[in-house]
């Protein structure tokens, strides 16, 4: 039985087994360049070395993964739930590593452009309907999407980070998304966590009330980090405080 926090754990391995994976498209592109034969033989380099009996149980693995990654899904939201056996919730990471994966479902063609474009809208659309404080959410959320209000206490960005970074994936795979999810992620106050004399980073806000949180130095090996990142991209943060983490 999948138990809760295992969805993320899947979608990570839906991630490992797409980038080990050789695609069948560019394999004999691919091949040419490293000087390795297009088939998979033994003196082939890595990935492509791989029997024929892994590449087809890599193939099936990656499957069977999408298609329990896009079954649990609410009705009423379009809101991953957090597990098959934790369906009253889920969270800012569920959320955006899910958006991350039907991007890469539908370039695969595990699903079509209409399915994957009716999931992402329907999140979306959900997300418009939650409290928040310019796009910042609660870290975990009702799935079937009551309440709606934002409830006071920390909210950790190594949860909340996975969001924006799904929400980029989806806008360079779907054109007709862009400019909604870029909408969405240009709101993000990226800049209030930067605190500018310590050049530290708040690391928890509180959406209900409105404010930052504890501010420290990221660890650069933490998933915080990938927070970090974003804010520089944004261009809201400057790029020379990651050299103070």
């Amino acid at each position: 039985m999948v138990r809760a926090r295992a969805r993320y754990r899947l979608v990570t391995v839906f991630a490992v087994v797409c980038f080990c994976l050789p695609g069948r498209s560019d394999e004999p592109e691919r091949a040419k360049e490293s000087n390795a034969p297009a088939s998979l033989e033994a003196d082939a380099t890595w990935p492509w070395n791989i029997t024929a009996q892994d590449h087809t149980y890599l193939e099936q693995l990656l499957r069977d993964t999408w298609d329990y990654i896009d079954t649990f899904i609410s009705d009423e939201t379009g809101l991953p739930y957090d597990s098959n056996v934790s369906r009253d919730k889920t969270n800012t990471t569920n959320v955006g590593l899910y958006l991350a994966a039907v991007s890469v479902a539908c370039e695969l063609g595990y699903v079509t452009e209409d399915h994957a474009i009716g999931r992402v809208t329907a999140i979306l659309d959900s997300l418009d309907r939650f409290d928040h404080w310019h796009r910042l959410y609660n870290n975990w959320l009702s799935a079937d999407g009551a309440p709606l209000e934002a409830y006071p206490g920390p909210n950790n960005i190594s949860d909340y980070n996975k969001l924006p970074a799904g929400l980029m994936a989806v806008r360079q795979a779907f054109p007709s998304l862009a400019e909604r999810c870029t909408a969405f992620l240009d709101e993000i106050p990226w800049e209030l966590f930067h605190e500018n004399d310590s050049e530290r980073i708040y690391f928890e806000f509180d959406v209900a009330a409105q404010k930052m949180m504890n501010p420290i130095h990221f660890f650069r090996g933490e998933d915080k980090i990938l927070g970090h990142l974003l804010m520089i991209g944004s261009g809201k943060v400057p790029a020379s405080t990651w050299d103070a983490h």
